[in-house]
């Protein structure tokens, strides 16, 4: 142990090159598959953060707080941390130990060797995977990550929007995708930061995207806003006036109401009659975009919750068929009797 101490502060010091980003970077790609063993090496840890310190003694905190993010700490209390440091106005020294804690957590995406029928990914709620299953196919096998690194990319993407780094931020909501294509929440939020960088085409193609995978109706009233912002930076309100009423239909908000009542002079010759059937798919046939929810969409949501129900998975039962009904609000009842047995049935559970 000794020898492969000293080894490894050997390298570590041979490869000083007095900019502290590329020497970080340098040590936590050297420690990360070493940290099994030295985790409880208080010797190696104050050696190296001696040596460190010495070369940079400015930044003596980042230095000791950056091995027990690596070595110790849990993701969630990163997180926290991170947060904390946002808050307190230190967005560029979170967005300087983000980068580092992301650096070395890239090291450990060899281990997920590609194969042909199955796929690691973080998926970890009802939903997404509904969505997975839907949209792979039937020999495809999900392997859940054991830590969440979409969820990590998230933070580190909110980091960076937080410290001005916004075009980095938007990359790093890319790699989020990457490990959970059907958070429909991140793709949004992406659309968002398109249309805030005026990459007014990537906007409108991410959240064209997103509606291909939303189901809950907050998340269509997302991708309906997102197309109504679209339309109005181009100029054309009666068109972002469809989308705006499509948006508040599924799920009202404030930010939608507002801009609803600065485009009001339009109502009389834009507006949708939502109370008439089809005339929303009509409205987005008319924009060369799908009918969202589809029909599709929605039987295969009553299937994988009546599959769920079959497999006496009463919760993930409930969660699909109250996902279904409230998309389907009163034009189907048979769905309020198997709603209300479950609910007894996990009452008595």
């Amino acid at each position: 142990m000794e020898n492969k101490r000293q080894a490894l502060l050997d390298a570590i010091k041979a490869h000083h090159t007095g900019d502290i980003v590329k020497d970080m970077r340098y040590v936590t790609e050297k420690l990360r598959g070493q940290f099994d063993a030295l985790r409880n090496d208080d010797e190696f840890r104050e050696q190296l953060e001696a040596m460190l310190v010495e070369w940079y003694p400015e930044r003596h905190n980042t230095i000791t707080e950056m091995w027990r993010d690596l070595a110790v700490r849990s993701d969630d209390e990163f997180i926290m941390r991170m947060f904390g440091l946002v808050q307190s106005d230190q967005a560029t020294q979170a967005q300087f130990q983000m980068n580092l804690f992301i650096w070395a957590m890239e090291e450990e995406f060899r281990q997920f060797k590609p194969k042909f029928n199955e796929k690691y990914l973080s998926i970890y709620d009802n939903i997404d995977l509904f969505e997975f299953h839907l949209h792979e196919s039937a020999e495809m096998e999900l392997r859940v990550t054991e830590r969440n690194y979409a969820g990590l990319y998230i933070t580190y993407a909110k980091i960076l929007l937080a410290a001005n780094e916004w075009q980095e931020a938007a990359e790093a909501y890319q790699q989020a995708l990457l490990w959970n294509p059907y958070a429909v929440g991140t793709i949004f939020d992406l659309a968002d930061l398109y249309q805030q960088l005026n990459q007014y085409g990537m906007s409108y193609a991410t959240a064209l995207s997103g509606l291909k995978v939303a189901i809950r109706p907050e998340d269509l009233a997302r991708g309906f806003h997102a197309l109504g912002n679209f339309y109005r930076k181009k100029g054309e309100d009666h068109i972002a006036y469809g989308f705006y009423q499509l948006s508040d239909y599924w799920h009202p908000t404030k930010s939608v109401s507002d801009q609803l009542q600065e485009l009001h002079s339009l109502a009389d010759e834009a507006a949708l009659d939502l109370t008439e059937d089809g005339a929303s798919r009509a409205f987005l046939a008319r924009y060369n975009i799908g009918s969202y929810p589809n029909p599709h969409h929605m039987n295969a949501l009553k299937a994988f919750a009546s599959r769920m129900l079959v497999a006496k998975q009463y919760h993930a039962a409930y969660t699909y068929y109250s996902l279904y009904r409230e998309l389907m609000r009163d034009r189907e009842t048979d769905v309020d009797e198997i709603l209300a047995d479950l609910k007894a049935r996990l009452a008595d559970a």
